[in-house]
Order: structure tokens, then C-alpha cells, then sequence
């Protein structure tokens, strides 16, 4: 059985335009996604969620859910 596993990315957005906020998160995307890890994909089930906050950054993961193959 595959494990999935749930990625959320919290970027800190603040003082930036909605232009920029998109910008910022599609260059973070395709830097840093995990989803297309060949390696991973073997044992896991990826899930990403990419959340503009005016917070702190973090990034969580959340890997206990089983799911059949």
C-alpha cells in the first residue's frame, strides 16, 4: 500500500501585489514541488498545498494516511 503523504507550503506574502504573490508561488513550484519525485512517487502518494499567508513562512508535513494501491 501507498502512503500519502500532504505537503503545506505557507509562504509569507506580505506587502506583495497579487502579481507578485503569483509569481512568487509558480517560481517556488517548480523549484521546490516534490510531487514529481520519481523516487517518492514509488512509496508515496504526494499531495501539495501552496498557501499564501501574511504570516511566517512554514512548511508542514502530513504523512499517516494509508491508502490501497
Amino acid at each position: 500500500m501507498k502512503e500519502l503523504i500532504i505537503i503545506v507550503y505557507k509562504i509569507n506574502i506580505e506587502g506583495s501585489n497579487r502579481s507578485s504573490v503569483d509569481n512568487m508561488i509558480s517560481s517556488l513550484q517548480s523549484q521546490y514541488s516534490l510531487s514529481n519525485d520519481e523516487e517518492l512517487k514509488e512509496n508515496y502518494i504526494i499531495r501539495e498545498m501552496w498557501l499564501p499567508v501574511e504570516d511566517q513562512s512554514d512548511v508542514q508535513v502530513i504523512y499517516n494516511i494509508t491508502r490501497n494501491k
